[in-house]
């Protein structure tokens, strides 16, 4: 459930840094379905990270369009090649504009 509620955290941070920089229209694709569920009150939803899935659901209700896709984790390659680069990073924040092909 820590993984659950890990990933929970970084949509919530990545959603409020998104809404903050008005970004006015935005597509997210997740590697959780049992997530995408819970986020949209699936009936497969998960009581665990209740407050961080109703600040989600405030995030997504604001006035911008987005659009929370549910994918495989094979198609996720991209993110975790990101990932690994930012862990061997000493910034406490990094926004990547334009990214080399991995």
């Amino acid at each position: 459930m820590l993984a659950f509620v890990a990933e929970l955290w970084g949509l919530y941070e990545e959603l409020k840094l998104a809404f903050s920089k008005g970004i006015s229209c935005l597509e997210v694709h997740v590697d959780s379905k049992s997530m995408v569920d819970s986020i949209k009150g699936g009936k497969n939803g998960c009581v665990v990270g209740l407050r961080l899935i109703k600040g989600i659901q405030q995030l997504l209700a604001q006035e911008w369009t987005i659009k929370l896709v549910s994918i495989f984790k094979e198609a996720n390659k991209c993110v975790d090649a990101i990932a690994n680069e930012a862990c061997e990073m000493e910034e406490d924040l990094m926004i990547f504009s334009n990214l080399r092909p991995f």
